[in-house]
This record gives C-alpha cells, sequence and structure tokens, in this order.
C-alpha cells in the first residue's frame, strides 16, 4: 500500500579525539575526568584511541614542536629509550624501566645518600655511580634520537637548526639535605 512517510536516514558521525583526549596525548595528564574513567585508566583503552588519532595528533604537534614528540609518543610508541652520551650518574633502581622515563630518558639519578640508604640496608651490595652537579648526564637530543630511527620528516627536518642537534643535559633537584 503506498505511503506519505518521509525516508530518514540517519547521519553517522566519525568519531573525533576530545579536547581532553588532546591534552592527555599531549601530556599525560588527564584534568578531564572523562579522561581519567577512560583512556588514563586503561592503557589497553589509551592505546586502541592513540592508533586512531595517531596521524592527525602527530601532524598537529609536530607543526608546532619539530623536532619533538608527545607524550604519548614516548608512552606507546618510543621502541626504545634515548642514548646517553656522557657525563656521571647511575639512574635511581627502576628509574630506567622503560614505564618510567620521561621523553625517553631516565628522570631520577643516584644522590649520595640514596646510596647510603641502599648500603644500609644491603651490606656489602655494590657501588653506585653519584649523580654529579659538575658533570651531570646527557643524552641524544628528541631531533637526534628521532633522526636517528628515521623518524623525522622532511618538513620538520628543514624547520630544526642544528641547536636541535645538540645533546640535552639532565639537570637534577636535590630534594633534599645530603
Amino acid at each position: 500500500m503506498p505511503t506519505n512517510r518521509t525516508r530518514r536516514t540517519r547521519i553517522v558521525t566519525e568519531r573525533r579525539v576530545t579536547p581532553g583526549e588532546r591534552n592527555y596525548f599531549y601530556t599525560g595528564n588527564y584534568d578531564d575526568p572523562d579522561v581519567f574513567l577512560g583512556i588514563a585508566a586503561s592503557e589497553t583503552e589509551a592505546r586502541a584511541l592513540w592508533e586512531k588519532f595517531r596521524d592527525e595528533l602527530l601532524a598537529e604537534w609536530i607543526a608546532d614542536h619539530p623536532g619533538r614528540r608527545p607524550w604519548a609518543f614516548w608512552k606507546l610508541d618510543a621502541t626504545e629509550p634515548r642514548r646517553r652520551t656522557g657525563g656521571r650518574g647511575e639512574a635511581y633502581p627502576g628509574y630506567d624501566h622503560p614505564c618510567n622515563l620521561r621523553a625517553g630518558i631516565p628522570y631520577r639519578f643516584m644522590l649520595q645518600r640514596d646510596a647510603d640508604i641502599f648500603r644500609s640496608v644491603s651490606p656489602g651490595g655494590r657501588e653506585y655511580e653519584i649523580y654529579d652537579p659538575a658533570d651531570p648526564p646527557r643524552y641524544e637530543s628528541e631531533a637526534s634520537y628521532l633522526d636517528r630511527l628515521g623518524l623525522l620528516t622532511d618538513a620538520e627536518r628543514k624547520r630544526l637548526t642544528e641547536t636541535a642537534f645538540a645533546d640535552e643535559v639532565f639537570g637534577q633537584e636535590d630534594d633534599g639535605d645530603e
């Protein structure tokens, strides 16, 4: 039987990354409660969303930060840490593990008081190379890392100066009395 009804089609909108998710992938911070309860709580979910939006997010990031990568790259994509190029100081135990790196480098090194504590609980334990503020640890720059692994885009490389490839010096704040 004929009808006068108009057929409606559903408009399917493609999922877009939210501002809270974008901030999380760029910085690792999750100010948005929905992000905290979602991707920040599940590495599997974070990885799936990063893989879906990686190209878009990296293109945006690189446009503003050539020679560098956002937090999610270092957390989810980096295949190895940045190479150490010099300086004195051993990473605090466990801080050289991939899950504890920041932008591919450890962020805490052994101070004299740390070594003393370790030796007090494990007499006869090994010696540690103590962080030396006069000769702090140095690492290849993010741009050097990306270049070495073939991850720099041609457009990105053209925007970088020689200083982008200079080693980065790690400065550690002493957070207490020795």
